[in-house]
């Protein structure tokens, strides 16, 4: 029974990495979108542009950027939740085990059992 947990756990573990993998890469291309469309912008300012246009896209960029450092910061939060409820999780299995395990291997520290 522990052996199709630890496939289905492998696969999951797989999937993750790699949703965090392209997670990464999509973060790092929006990043260099708008550091671009911060230069243009930067660059038609320092031609004296004033138009309407270049403000509406200065305005739509502040809130991009904001909007982007609001959905990563919760990308992270979750990211950081997960982690500490995996850690949780094995620590309660670690305690569970070492309560079957009897005395002898209780008063180990988990690092010890393998």
């Amino acid at each position: 029974m522990e052996i199709p947990f630890l496939l289905w756990h492998s696969e999951t573990k797989a999937d993750l990495e790699d949703l965090m993998t392209d997670i990464k890469k999509l973060a790092n291309k929006v990043r260099s979108k708008l550091k671009s469309i911060q230069q243009t912008i930067e660059h038609e300012e320092s031609q004296n542009k004033s138009s309407a246009d270049l403000r509406i896209r200065k305005t739509q960029h502040s809130t991009l950027s904001r909007k982007f450092v609001e959905v990563m910061s919760e990308y992270n939060t979750t990211q950081s939740d997960y982690r500490e409820r995996c850690k949780g999780r094995i620590q309660r299995q670690l305690e569970i085990t070492n309560t079957r395990a009897g005395s002898s291997t209780a008063s180990r520290p988990a690092s010890s059992l393998k």
